[in-house]
């Protein structure tokens, strides 16, 4: 512990002034329960920082997958395939370990897709086309807080209605939690304060229905949601 001088120093016969005495106390109690600093660790404490160079604030990592979104999907390598499955499914390519001393980190997934407002599963209430929501996972765990769309599909209200109308000329609406666009680009990001250790954190991505259709995948098409260039950025806030 640092040593700690009072900053009024009481003599006799002095009239005590009790802003003078509250500022003697304040010394003691801020050293007894202030936050840590320089004067509670000792030096090199931290021996992974060591690693790094004196004056690093942040350490940054990124992985990629870039895709040519100007060609066929259907033959374009590295583009994903979204099932229409309600349970969080990773995002091929954007998973990262890293190791860290403990502190605050912040991860973004930036994501461009294909999420058309298909009309063709018209079945069970046209269950294909409710977009896709997205979301952070770390150590297997997903981040409430970096979900884009709903995160409460049990309250969420997810259906197509047709507002009254003439025959023929009424329009259906939907209402979802997803993005739903036949191009999108969409930010997935959380600051989190992770413990010292190994860690890992992906992108994932789900439907916010399930659909019977039985597309596969195999082969895209105008009906498919898919995602195409997609990044995960690690920063580590070291200062």
């Amino acid at each position: 512990m640092s040593w700690k001088f009072p900053a009024r120093n009481i003599s006799n016969p002095e009239v005590v002034s009790i802003d003078d005495v509250n500022q003697n106390f304040r010394e003691v109690i801020e050293e007894a329960s202030g936050a840590l600093n320089e004067h509670n660790w000792k030096a090199n404490s931290f021996g992974e920082r060591g690693m790094l160079a004196s004056d690093a604030g942040i350490v940054v990592h990124r992985v990629a997958v870039e895709v040519n979104p100007n060609t066929d999907p259907d033959t374009t390598a590295n583009n994903q395939f979204v099932r229409y499955d309600q349970d969080w499914q990773s995002i091929v390519g954007l998973t990262h370990t890293f190791n860290t001393t403990g502190g605050l980190v912040w991860f973004l997934a930036s994501i461009q897709g294909n999420s058309p407002l298909s009309f063709t599963f018209l079945g069970n209430g046209g269950t294909g086309r409710f977009g896709v929501q997205f979301a952070l996972e770390l150590n297997g765990a997903v981040l409430a807080q970096s979900i884009v769309g709903g995160g409460d599909l049990s309250n969420d209200q997810i259906t197509v209605f047709r507002k009254p109308s003439p025959p023929k000329i009424g329009f259906q609406v939907v209402s979802t939690p997803g993005v739903e666009s036949m191009h999108f680009g969409v930010c997935s990001e959380a600051i989190v304060d992770v413990p010292p250790g190994k860690h890992t954190i992906r992108a994932v991505c789900c439907t916010p229905r399930a659909s019977d259709d039985s597309d596969t995948g195999v082969s895209l098409d105008n009906t498919d949601k898919w995602l195409g260039s997609r990044e995960l950025i690690t920063v580590q806030l070291l200062r």
